[in-house]
């Protein structure tokens, strides 16, 4: 349980008691772990909160940190310090809207809130004009393995295209605003849009 085996050749053996087979559960079998030199599960890897918890009887993992990060053990010899929407919030759907404030609970998560809130800020996201530049400002969760984002700009809030970093915008402000959540402030760089009215949106995903 809880084994990657992965990029293995030559023939199959066994060493010492076990196998992995139609028993066995909780695995990474033939899979990209997506793991660094050092064997720790990065963003976006499969195996990070995807492990059996019972299955485990350690409370560290091979390199002294805690066995179990953010409630589910990862896949793996080594524990990944990232969190998941699924590890932090069991059970709660992330389509769903729990604190009713208009957005689904992963956008309230990815923003670096509790979607089980009710104090979530109604507008996570502003645009503002300060002098002649129209800045941009966010929210973002940070260490989330399943969060993926970025900004798209529209004129008319019916067709939405991808803004370019450094190219539309640049990052001129990173404000930590709490343990898991910093406050992004970005400069447009193609001034005031034709027509007047601009709309500009984060969006969030769990996949790249």
């Amino acid at each position: 349980h809880n084994t990657i085996v992965w990029n293995n050749t030559g023939a199959a053996q066994q060493i010492g008691p076990g196998a992995i087979d139609g028993t066995s559960t909780n695995n990474l079998i033939g899979i990209d772990p997506l793991l660094d030199a050092a064997f720790v599960p990065q963003i976006g890897s499969p195996a990070i909160d995807n492990g059996g918890n019972p299955f485990n009887a350690e409370p560290l993992d091979l390199a002294g940190a805690p066995r179990i990060i953010n409630g589910l053990i990862d896949i793996g010899a080594f524990e990944s310090p990232f969190v998941t929407f699924a590890g932090q919030f069991p059970g709660l759907d992330p389509n769903a809207d729990a604190n009713g404030n208009g957005r689904t609970n992963y956008y309230d998560y990815a923003a670096g809130y509790d979607p089980n809130e009710v104090t979530v800020p109604t507008a996570v996201a502003t645009l503002s004009r300060q002098g002649s530049d129209f800045i941009f400002e966010s929210t973002l969760r940070l260490n989330a393995s399943d969060v993926f984002t970025g900004i798209e700009g529209s004129p008319d809030l019916q067709f939405w295209s991808a803004l370019q970093a450094g190219l539309d915008f640049e990052d001129i402000l990173v404000t930590p605003e709490a343990s898991m959540r910093v406050r992004i402030q970005q400069r447009l760089l193609f001034g005031e849009p034709a027509p007047s009215r601009y709309f500009i949106r984060r969006i969030y995903s769990l996949t790249p």
